[in-house]
């Protein structure tokens, strides 16, 4: 997990300022098991990162369609 790298990182005296999270999937009205189910387990898993990486600085990146990749994309994830 990111805990292990963390404390990995900072053995080795590399300053740590924040964390990114990525494909985040937005919130829908969607009755889909599937997709309730991973929005479910999405909620515990951002809940646990606000609660033990508080300290540091976090950034959330929403889900696209495509892998981020190129100009474009980056673009896209800044908008």
């Amino acid at each position: 997990m990111v805990e292990r790298f963390i404390y990995w990182v900072k053995e080795f005296q590399i300053p740590v300022g924040g964390i990114i999270v990525n494909q985040v999937m937005p919130q829908t009205d969607s009755k889909s098991p599937f997709i309730v189910n991973k929005l479910a387990e999405q909620k515990t898993y951002m809940e646990l990162i606000d609660k033990k990486f508080s300290s540091l600085v976090s950034a959330r990146v929403k889900m696209f369609n495509n892998e981020i990749g190129g100009v474009e994309m980056l673009r896209k994830v800044f908008e």
